[in-house]
Protein backbone atom coordinates (compact mmCIF):
# COMPACT_ATOMS: atom_id res chain seq x y z
CA UNK A 1 0.00 0.00 0.00
CA UNK A 2 1.45 3.30 -1.07
CA UNK A 3 1.04 5.90 2.03
CA UNK A 4 0.76 9.55 0.42
CA UNK A 5 3.27 11.80 2.35
CA UNK A 6 1.60 15.37 2.40
CA UNK A 7 4.08 16.87 4.70
CA UNK A 8 6.99 16.03 2.33
CA UNK A 9 5.02 17.19 -0.96
CA UNK A 10 3.82 20.82 0.44
CA UNK A 11 7.79 21.03 1.48
CA UNK A 12 8.38 20.26 -2.05
CA UNK A 13 5.75 23.08 -2.89
CA UNK A 14 7.34 26.05 -0.40
CA UNK A 15 10.77 25.29 -2.29
CA UNK A 16 9.12 25.22 -5.86
CA UNK A 17 7.34 28.89 -4.63
CA UNK A 18 10.50 29.89 -3.42
CA UNK A 19 12.25 29.28 -6.80
CA UNK A 20 9.67 30.79 -8.54
CA UNK A 21 10.11 34.27 -6.85
CA UNK A 22 13.82 33.97 -7.26
CA UNK A 23 13.33 33.95 -10.88
CA UNK A 24 10.91 36.43 -10.93
CA UNK A 25 12.98 39.06 -9.09
CA UNK A 26 15.74 38.07 -11.32
CA UNK A 27 13.86 38.54 -14.70
CA UNK A 28 11.83 42.03 -13.36
CA UNK A 29 15.09 43.23 -11.86
CA UNK A 30 17.84 42.71 -15.10
CA UNK A 31 18.61 45.79 -16.81
CA UNK A 32 19.01 45.87 -20.73
CA UNK A 33 20.58 43.51 -22.39
CA UNK A 34 23.63 45.37 -24.13
CA UNK A 35 26.16 44.28 -26.97
CA UNK A 36 29.03 46.57 -27.40
CA UNK A 37 29.15 47.55 -31.61
CA UNK A 38 32.85 49.65 -30.56
CA UNK A 39 36.02 47.66 -31.29
CA UNK A 40 38.77 48.13 -28.93
CA UNK A 41 36.96 50.92 -27.07
CA UNK A 42 38.72 50.62 -23.90
CA UNK A 43 41.97 50.78 -26.06
CA UNK A 44 44.02 47.49 -24.38
CA UNK A 45 44.96 46.73 -27.75
CA UNK A 46 46.64 50.15 -28.25
CA UNK A 47 46.11 51.96 -31.90
CA UNK A 48 43.77 50.18 -33.47
CA UNK A 49 39.82 49.91 -34.25
CA UNK A 50 39.38 53.54 -34.39
CA UNK A 51 40.12 56.88 -36.81
CA UNK A 52 41.49 60.19 -35.01
CA UNK A 53 41.72 63.52 -36.93
CA UNK A 54 44.23 63.71 -34.33
CA UNK A 55 48.17 62.83 -34.51
CA UNK A 56 49.50 59.36 -32.14
CA UNK A 57 52.49 60.21 -30.74
CA UNK A 58 54.82 57.61 -28.95
CA UNK A 59 56.70 60.05 -27.02
CA UNK A 60 56.37 62.28 -23.87
CA UNK A 61 55.78 66.17 -24.34
CA UNK A 62 53.29 66.25 -27.35
CA UNK A 63 51.68 69.46 -28.51
CA UNK A 64 47.88 70.29 -28.72
CA UNK A 65 46.38 67.92 -31.47
CA UNK A 66 47.69 64.90 -30.59
CA UNK A 67 47.57 61.53 -28.56
CA UNK A 68 48.99 58.61 -27.19
CA UNK A 69 47.62 55.40 -25.69
CA UNK A 70 49.07 54.67 -22.62
CA UNK A 71 48.57 53.87 -19.18
CA UNK A 72 49.10 57.24 -17.37
CA UNK A 73 48.93 60.46 -18.60
CA UNK A 74 51.84 62.09 -16.27
CA UNK A 75 54.49 60.10 -18.18
CA UNK A 76 54.04 62.24 -21.04
CA UNK A 77 53.48 65.51 -19.43
CA UNK A 78 54.78 65.42 -15.66
CA UNK A 79 52.40 68.88 -15.30
CA UNK A 80 49.50 66.45 -15.97
CA UNK A 81 47.66 64.67 -13.29
CA UNK A 82 48.78 60.95 -12.28
CA UNK A 83 45.75 58.66 -13.35
CA UNK A 84 47.32 55.46 -12.56
CA UNK A 85 44.20 53.50 -13.30
CA UNK A 86 42.27 53.47 -16.43
CA UNK A 87 38.59 53.57 -16.07
CA UNK A 88 38.69 49.41 -17.15
CA UNK A 89 42.23 47.54 -17.84
CA UNK A 90 45.27 49.73 -17.85
CA UNK A 91 45.08 51.37 -21.01
CA UNK A 92 43.85 54.81 -21.49
CA UNK A 93 43.40 57.40 -24.76
CA UNK A 94 45.51 60.70 -23.79
CA UNK A 95 45.13 63.36 -25.48
CA UNK A 96 46.49 67.10 -25.50
CA UNK A 97 43.30 69.06 -27.36
CA UNK A 98 43.39 70.72 -30.53
CA UNK A 99 42.67 74.20 -30.70
CA UNK A 100 40.64 74.46 -33.95
CA UNK A 101 37.18 72.94 -32.14
CA UNK A 102 36.47 70.51 -35.26
CA UNK A 103 38.79 67.93 -35.04
CA UNK A 104 37.97 64.36 -34.32
CA UNK A 105 39.12 62.89 -30.92
CA UNK A 106 38.03 59.30 -32.16
CA UNK A 107 35.75 57.87 -34.74
CA UNK A 108 34.42 54.44 -35.34
CA UNK A 109 31.95 52.83 -37.94
CA UNK A 110 29.32 50.94 -36.86
CA UNK A 111 26.49 48.62 -38.38
CA UNK A 112 23.24 49.51 -37.31
CA UNK A 113 19.56 48.57 -37.34
CA UNK A 114 16.32 49.66 -36.21
CA UNK A 115 15.89 50.65 -32.57
CA UNK A 116 17.38 52.10 -29.95
CA UNK A 117 21.28 52.49 -29.18
CA UNK A 118 23.12 53.85 -26.09
CA UNK A 119 26.52 55.68 -26.76
CA UNK A 120 28.67 55.86 -23.54
CA UNK A 121 32.19 56.97 -22.75
CA UNK A 122 34.58 57.89 -19.81
CA UNK A 123 36.48 60.64 -19.37
CA UNK A 124 38.70 62.42 -17.38
CA UNK A 125 40.60 65.91 -16.80
CA UNK A 126 44.67 65.51 -17.17
CA UNK A 127 44.77 69.26 -16.04
CA UNK A 128 42.73 70.43 -13.49
CA UNK A 129 41.87 73.90 -12.66
CA UNK A 130 43.05 74.76 -16.25
CA UNK A 131 40.76 77.19 -18.05
CA UNK A 132 39.61 76.03 -21.70
CA UNK A 133 38.57 72.46 -20.15
CA UNK A 134 37.44 69.82 -22.91
CA UNK A 135 33.98 70.18 -24.01
CA UNK A 136 32.86 67.58 -26.48
CA UNK A 137 29.93 67.27 -29.01
CA UNK A 138 28.93 63.42 -30.11
CA UNK A 139 28.13 63.43 -33.49
CA UNK A 140 26.67 60.03 -35.39
CA UNK A 141 26.18 59.86 -39.07
CA UNK A 142 27.35 63.33 -39.18
CA UNK A 143 25.07 64.99 -37.29
CA UNK A 144 25.25 66.98 -33.73
CA UNK A 145 23.47 64.57 -31.11
CA UNK A 146 24.66 65.76 -27.89
CA UNK A 147 27.25 67.66 -25.75
CA UNK A 148 29.14 66.92 -22.87
CA UNK A 149 31.41 70.10 -21.00
CA UNK A 150 34.40 68.03 -18.08
CA UNK A 151 34.03 71.36 -15.99
CA UNK A 152 37.29 73.17 -15.07
CA UNK A 153 37.70 71.90 -11.61
CA UNK A 154 36.00 68.48 -12.45
CA UNK A 155 38.21 65.57 -11.12
CA UNK A 156 37.94 61.69 -11.73
CA UNK A 157 36.24 60.00 -14.25
CA UNK A 158 32.92 61.01 -15.71
CA UNK A 159 30.58 59.42 -17.91
CA UNK A 160 29.58 61.00 -21.27
CA UNK A 161 26.26 58.65 -22.32
CA UNK A 162 23.44 59.39 -24.25
CA UNK A 163 20.75 57.54 -25.99
CA UNK A 164 19.97 57.62 -30.23
CA UNK A 165 17.47 55.73 -32.08
CA UNK A 166 18.03 54.62 -35.15
CA UNK A 167 15.27 54.96 -38.00
CA UNK A 168 16.96 52.50 -40.75
CA UNK A 169 19.31 49.52 -41.05
CA UNK A 170 23.21 50.27 -42.53
CA UNK A 171 26.73 51.29 -41.39
CA UNK A 172 27.11 54.64 -39.19
CA UNK A 173 29.88 56.97 -38.34
CA UNK A 174 30.59 57.67 -34.41
CA UNK A 175 32.26 60.95 -33.51
CA UNK A 176 33.60 62.63 -30.44
CA UNK A 177 35.07 66.28 -31.15
CA UNK A 178 36.77 68.65 -28.60
CA UNK A 179 35.17 72.23 -29.18
CA UNK A 180 37.44 73.75 -27.19
CA UNK A 181 39.48 75.82 -28.42
CA UNK A 182 42.15 77.09 -25.84
CA UNK A 183 45.22 76.01 -25.67
CA UNK A 184 45.82 75.47 -22.35
CA UNK A 185 43.83 73.09 -20.09
CA UNK A 186 42.57 71.15 -23.06
CA UNK A 187 43.81 67.79 -21.79
CA UNK A 188 42.01 65.09 -20.71
CA UNK A 189 41.51 61.11 -20.89
CA UNK A 190 39.08 58.75 -22.84
CA UNK A 191 38.53 55.41 -21.77
CA UNK A 192 35.85 52.66 -22.27
CA UNK A 193 33.83 53.66 -25.02
CA UNK A 194 30.52 51.56 -25.76
CA UNK A 195 27.66 52.05 -28.33
CA UNK A 196 24.96 48.83 -28.16
CA UNK A 197 21.21 48.37 -28.99
CA UNK A 198 19.46 48.53 -25.56
CA UNK A 199 17.04 45.19 -25.54
CA UNK A 200 14.65 45.50 -23.39
CA UNK A 201 14.04 42.50 -21.30
CA UNK A 202 10.08 40.65 -22.46
CA UNK A 203 8.91 41.21 -19.16
CA UNK A 204 5.09 41.04 -19.93
CA UNK A 205 5.48 37.42 -20.89
CA UNK A 206 7.81 36.69 -18.00
CA UNK A 207 4.74 37.96 -15.66
CA UNK A 208 2.48 36.05 -17.46
CA UNK A 209 4.10 32.99 -16.75
CA UNK A 210 5.01 33.98 -13.41
CA UNK A 211 1.14 34.95 -12.57
CA UNK A 212 0.12 31.33 -14.23
CA UNK A 213 2.83 29.40 -11.89
CA UNK A 214 2.07 31.14 -8.96
CA UNK A 215 -2.14 30.42 -9.67
CA UNK A 216 -0.99 26.33 -9.77
CA UNK A 217 1.04 26.55 -6.43
CA UNK A 218 -2.51 28.19 -4.85
CA UNK A 219 -4.67 25.49 -6.24
CA UNK A 220 -1.91 22.59 -5.00
CA UNK A 221 -1.95 24.16 -1.93
CA UNK A 222 -5.76 24.45 -1.55
CA UNK A 223 -5.93 20.19 -2.50
CA UNK A 224 -3.78 19.72 0.05
CA UNK A 225 -5.56 21.50 2.68
CA UNK A 226 -8.24 19.06 1.81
Amino acid sequence: MIVERKGDQMIGVKKLALIMVTLAAVVLCAGPALANLVINGGFEDGNTGFTSDYIYSTSSGFINGYYAIGSNPSAYNGAWTDITAAHGGTNMMIVNGATNGTSSVWSAQVTVESGTYKFSAWVANSFTGMPNPANFTLKIGGGTITSFALGRYTKGWQEFSTNWISTSGGTVTLALVDTATGENGNDFVLDDITFARVNPVPIPGAVWLLGSGLLGLVAIKRKFRK
